[in-house]
């Protein structure tokens, strides 16, 4: 196997959309992750991030990420300048680490031929798979088998993000196999600080002392899903005195008091999730569709929160402490008799401490990393590119 210090004089670039430098969704998470793991291992990491806002240099603990900007966007990011620059990236670099399927037909168009290493970040099929069947749907769950079952093809390398989603690769894909590793997701930071008032920019006020909080950017359809399904349902079956905190583009625009049921706060996007989180009762995730490990629970696993979700949103996550599965109908008698549990200060300590240990465990930097180097040393063995 590879050592890591071969890795210095590996040149990686990668291709990403949205925000690394201040990420805010799944996706600029997982890429900003990737990047720290793989500079930390000693590589030169040049990030071209189509939507980002600005070019910066990271410097990390043993290598470089430089970050580029591509602003324009057209259909699904693509335009010809980032095609030409995708070509350039190419030329000057060992491998291409694509964090989108979406990415493989502007590299064939533009003749990119270079070691590809796709960090699939979810399987696209199987997040359609689990949408309620209607035309549209059906017709997206078609297209993305097509993309990713050909992108599986293109690519020397297929990177699952934990082990249970390997698994749907293998079976969605048999001919992903051969080519099959997984890296896991992991939270870019462990959230610290004690229970106290959260950000107070978007409700006027300091936030109430116990809460349920949710997270996510309702841009996404099953985010959107999710957070109509709290406001229509789930905040009328529960007690008066609960309160629902929701962070994430989009979700400004849902304060308010119902008739009868919780009252809910929508904070929009905040600059810093800790205070939010740290303050919170309880963290909910009531997914019904989506597929890979969801970012928003690492969150919520690394503030050191209980969360109650469905199984879909656990996904990747078997037996972390302090996840609660339920389907949707029961959500409301299962938050309930947490926050009647009304853990003390050292039941919350001793649930951080199991929550973190999990974490380093099975989701940290260490565990990426060696992942990493598992990765890159069969990009090595396979294609010669370190002699």
């Amino acid at each position: 196997m590879l050592r890591p210090n071969g890795l210095e004089s590996l040149r990686i670039g990668m291709v990403t959309f949205g925000s690394i430098l201040q990420p805010r969704s799944g996706l600029p998470s997982r890429a900003r992750a990737v990047a720290e793991d793989l500079a930390d291992l000693g590589a030169f990491v040049y990030v071209l991030s189509v939507g980002e806002t600005r070019d910066e240099t990271i410097t990390g603990r043993r290598g470089s990420i430089v970050v580029k900007a591509h602003r324009r966007r057209f259909l699904l990011g693509w335009s010809p300048g980032l095609g030409r620059q995708l070509r350039l990236l190419s030329r000057s670099t060992d491998v291409l680490v694509l964090e989108s399927a979406q990415f493989f037909p502007i590299c064939a168009l533009f003749g990119v031929r270079k070691s590809i290493v796709w960090d699939t970040t979810e399987c696209e099929t199987l997040h359609y798979m689990r949408y309620p069947k209607n035309l549209e749907s059906a017709i997206k769950l078609r297209i993305w088998r097509l993309l990713e079952g050909w992108s599986v093809k293109r690519a020397s390398v297929v990177v699952a993000v934990s082990r249970e989603e390997e698994r749907s690769w293998r079976t969605i894909f048999p001919k992903s196999s051969q080519k099959l590793l997984t890296v896991v997701h992991r939270p870019l930071h462990a959230v610290d600080g004690d229970q106290g008032s959260g950000d107070t920019r978007a409700v006027g006020e300091t936030l109430p002392r116990d809460y349920l909080v949710f997270v996510g950017n309702t841009l996404a359809k099953q985010n959107r899903v999710a957070v109509e399904w709290m406001r229509d349902q789930l905040v009328k079956e529960l007690p008066s005195a609960v309160n629902l905190i929701l962070v994430g583009a989009g979700t400004e625009e849902l304060s308010g008091v119902g008739e009868s049921g919780a009252r809910i706060y929508g904070l929009g996007e905040v600059s810093d999730l800790g205070p939010v989180l740290s303050g919170a009762a309880l963290a909910v995730a009531p997914l019904s569709s989506g597929a890979g490990v969801k970012t928003k629970v690492l969150d919520y696993v690394a503030a050191g929160v209980e969360v109650v979700g469905t199984r879909t949103a656990f996904e990747g996550l078997r037996g972390c402490p302090g996840l609660i599965e339920a389907e949707l109908d029961d959500f409301p008698r299962r938050i309930v008799e947490v926050l009647q549990r009304r853990a003390d200060e050292g039941d919350r300590a001793d649930l951080k401490m199991r929550q973190r240990s999990w974490l380093e465990r099975n989701a940290s930097p260490e565990v990426t990393r060696c992942q990493w180097v598992c990765v890159l040393s069969l990009i090595a063995e396979r294609e010669g590119l370190l002699k």
